[in-house]
């Protein structure tokens, strides 16, 4: 009787020590086979035997990542402490990096879950500073735009937010994503209107109460 014998796989000529391996583990290209994600990079079981090649997808090395669907497409994204996500296009072809507003500071460690209970995955994170104590943040996954949180960007998310009277206003880092600000710079001007139509969630009727 042939006797199961362990065996070590390498990875791009990188060992992964196996407890970790294990727990990452995930379909990222939805061809019905396991991948690995390590890193700043991804390891595309090509053949369904595990053998692998890397595709790499954040330019930062090394970084704490994670996969989740951030979208709601079905597919994997990836999150990372760089407070940037890359979005899946469903095949294991990664967007360039969209960044996650954070007023934590320096993250060193980034979790996903559904916080909220809203049905979409939240980021959790976590910093620290020498001498200081550790930060814990939430960063809710929320559609851009959406200033009322009644998961839809409409016209009624517009009036909230130029009833504010935060647009351009010239005082700086003032504006929060409810105020506006939807790209995470800590104002709300031209910019974030563009990225919140662009990302083609406006619904042109309010829908009735």
């Amino acid at each position: 009787m042939r006797k199961n014998r362990p065996t070590c796989h390498l990875l791009s000529n990188e060992l992964l020590e196996a407890r970790r391996l294990l727990t990452r583990l995930f379909d990222i290209d939805l061809d019905g086979d396991l991948d690995a994600l390590a890193d700043s990079a991804w390891y595309e079981n090509y053949d369904g035997k595990g053998n692998f090649t890397q595709r790499r997808f954040a330019l930062a090395s090394p970084v704490n990542s994670v996969a989740g669907d951030l979208d709601g497409d079905g597919d994997l994204d990836f999150a990372t402490n760089e407070a940037m996500w890359y979005e899946n296009d469903g095949t294991g072809g990664f967007s360039l990096p969209i960044e996650i507003p954070n007023s934590a500071g320096n993250l060193t460690k980034v979790e996903l879950m559904d916080v909220g209970g809203d049905g979409d995955m939240d980021v959790l994170s976590g910093s620290a500073r020498l001498w200081s104590p550790i930060r814990l943040a939430w960063h809710e996954n929320r559609i851009v735009g959406d200033t009322n949180d009644d998961g839809v960007f409409d016209s009624s998310d517009l009036v909230r937010v130029l009833m504010a009277g935060e647009y351009e206003d010239d005082v700086p880092n003032n504006s929060t994503f409810d105020e506006g600000d939807w790209n995470g710079d800590g104002d709300f001007d031209s910019s974030d209107l563009v990225l919140a139509f662009q990302a083609g969630h406006y619904v042109a009727a309010a829908r009735p109460f």
